[in-house]
């Protein structure tokens, strides 16, 4: 159950990631039209645009850098994830344990 519980944990904060990137896809682009418009209502169309620009490029460097973090860490979440699994496997404390708990439940035949 531990095993389980641990691997959802992972593929939440995994989905989490793929949602923070579905956002971002709109958010900046956002940002950018945003400040831009409201930046030409009261300074000029091309230095309200320019400045619009500029903080969209800053803010995808921004997420750009806090997507490469996320990267890493699922790939150290699914690294530990496989080398636990793995060396588990390999000792077959996995199957022992679900043999163990088939030969628990399981009647003998002198019990009755």
């Amino acid at each position: 159950l531990s095993h389980v519980l641990f691997l959802f944990i992972h593929l939440f904060v995994i989905s989490l990631r793929i949602i923070i990137n579905h956002l971002m896809l709109l958010i900046i682009p956002g940002i950018v039209i945003g400040i831009g418009a409201l930046l030409t209502s009261f300074l000029p169309s091309v230095l309200g645009w320019t400045i619009g620009v500029l903080l969209g490029i800053a803010a995808t460097v921004v997420a750009s850098y806090f997507f490469a973090y996320l990267t890493v860490f699922k790939q150290t979440v699914w690294t530990i994830t496989y080398l636990e699994l793995s060396r588990l496997k390999d000792l077959d404390i996995i199957t022992e344990k679900a043999e163990e708990n088939l030969d628990k439940d399981l009647p003998t035949a002198g019990a009755h």
